[in-house]
């Protein structure tokens, strides 16, 4: 399935098979220059970070603009990807409410994430 993936002006399509592609040309890269105290391996790990959080920055944008659409509701890419980090901080139901006991019913989302403390 492709996504739409947007910067700036242009609409392009990445697509699982394209972004796998990218990934495994930076993965054989035998040097990747960082600076003289960043070896290449880790050069690379950090380059296909990057990699990926651009992609899914842009997945994100285009899933809160057609969830805006779609619901009317104010959906933004940040409390999209402040959603991904409550479920990985708290991937199990039973962490999540120990982690909501004897707290307020309308805590947000910066709260149970401790953001800004």
């Amino acid at each position: 399935m492709a996504k739409r993936i947007s910067r700036g002006k242009e609409d392009t399509v990445m697509t699982y098979k394209a972004l796998m592609q990218r990934i495994i040309l930076i993965a054989e890269m035998k040097r990747f220059v960082m600076g003289d105290f960043i070896p290449d391996e880790i050069g690379i790990y950090w380059r296909i970070g990057q990699t990926l959080a651009w992609h899914a920055e842009d997945l994100l944008e285009n899933l809160a603009l057609d969830l805006r659409r779609r619901s009317g509701k104010c959906w933004q890419a940040r409390d999209l990807a402040k959603m991904v980090q409550l479920y990985l901080r708290y991937p199990t139901v039973e962490g999540l409410s120990g982690r909501c006991a004897g707290r307020k019913r309308d805590m947000n989302l910066n709260e149970l994430l401790d953001v800004g403390k």
